[in-house]
């Protein structure tokens, strides 16, 4: 499944395995990992721009936060023609 698709499963209940069709002429997301539970400050921001797969690595954590975290507060964003879509908010 698409990230794409996983957001929209997680906003407006589509079924599993359901994408959306692609008019955009290339798939681009916007990762980004938040601070706190709160979503208000962003650690860091990742480009997904050739696959449909973002990887935030301990190393990645270790710099952003002192140690790699238990729990990552994350979003994730289409990027359209019109500017980047909803973002669809997670944990890991």
């Amino acid at each position: 499944m698409s990230a794409a698709t996983a957001a929209v499963d997680g906003v407006r209940g589509w079924p599993d395995g359901v994408d959306l069709p692609n008019t955009e002429l290339s798939e681009q997301y916007r990762v980004q990992i938040y601070t706190t539970s709160g979503y208000a400050t962003v650690a860091r921001t990742i480009a997904v721009t050739s696959v449909q797969t973002a990887s935030y690595t301990a190393a990645e954590q270790t710099t952003d936060f002192g140690s790699p975290q238990a729990t990552v507060y994350w979003d994730v964003a289409k990027l359209g023609s019109a500017g980047y879509g909803y973002a669809q908010r997670g944990t890991t």
